[in-house]
């Protein structure tokens, strides 16, 4: 099990991060614009799964790389066995 140490500053800087605010916003709007009633369940849908498959080809691509380089992301680190 490992947990996540990102600093305020790293957080902001990072793309899934980013992402997942574009589509909870993006998710807000289309569910408060009286226009988009007649397909509003079908877009909420769409942007969440599609914001879900980039954040997730993100985090592959981070793995990706990691198993290349042999390096591992100090941004993680393992917790002590109790």
């Amino acid at each position: 099990m490992s947990n996540l140490n990102l600093s305020k500053p790293e957080l902001f800087k990072s793309r899934k991060f980013w992402l997942s605010i574009f589509g909870l916003l993006a998710d807000i709007v289309v569910a408060f614009i009286p226009e988009f009633e007649p397909v509003r369940i079908e877009m909420i849908t769409s942007i969440t799964a599609i914001v879900g498959l980039v954040i997730g080809g993100y985090a592959l691509e981070d793995v990706v790389i990691a198993f290349k380089t042999g390096e591992r992301n100090p941004k993680y680190t393992e917790t002590p066995p109790a």
